[in-house]
C-alpha cells in the first residue's frame, strides 16, 4: 500500500475505454493508474462488473478497497445479484440511488460544453381553449 497519495487502480476498462485522468490528477491528492502490475500497491481497485472475465484472476490484497463499477441494470449484469461474488466488493459505483458512489451518464466535459453552446428549442405546455393540456415548442431565438 502507498504511504503518500492513495493509488486508485482502474483494473478493467469500461467497454474498452479507461477514464481520462488528465484533468483530475492535478486537482486531487490521489494517483490514478490503469497499470495492472500495480495491483499489489493499490489502495482502491475499480473493477467493471459487466466484464467479469477480465478480472477473474485479480487478487484482493489486505487493506484494499474493491469497488464494483456498473452502469447497467441488474438484469443486464447478473453478477450484481450473486451475493457470494459481490461479497468481495467493499463499494458499488453505479447510477442507482442506493449505490455507495453514485455516477450518472454525463458526457465528457468538452462534449458537454459544446452541447450547452448550441441553441435548442424549449418545450412548452399550454392549455387549449377546450382546457386540454398540450405540448408545443418555442423557437430557439427571437422570431425574425
Amino acid at each position: 500500500m502507498s504511504v503518500s497519495a492513495p493509488l486508485i487502480l482502474f483494473y478493467s476498462a469500461f467497454f474498452g475505454e479507461h477514464p481520462d485522468f488528465s484533468r483530475s490528477s492535478a486537482s486531487t491528492s490521489c494517483e490514478f493508474s490503469v497499470d495492472r502490475s500495480r495491483l499489489h500497491e493499490a489502495d482502491a481497485v475499480i473493477l467493471h462488473l459487466p466484464l467479469l472475465a477480465e478480472f477473474s484472476d485479480a487478487r484482493k490484497y489486505p487493506g484494499q478497497w474493491w469497488i464494483g463499477w456498473s452502469m447497467e441494470n441488474c438484469t443486464h449484469t447478473p453478477i450484481r445479484t450473486d451475493a457470494a461474488l459481490m461479497r468481495h466488493f467493499d463499494m458499488l459505483k453505479s447510477f442507482e440511488a442506493d449505490a455507495d458512489i453514485r455516477c450518472t451518464y454525463y458526457p465528457k466535459w468538452d462534449e458537454w460544453q459544446a452541447a450547452m453552446a448550441r441553441p435548442t428549442a424549449a418545450p412548452v405546455f399550454y392549455r387549449r381553449h377546450d382546457g386540454r393540456l398540450r405540448r408545443g415548442v418555442l423557437p430557439a431565438g427571437p422570431a425574425g
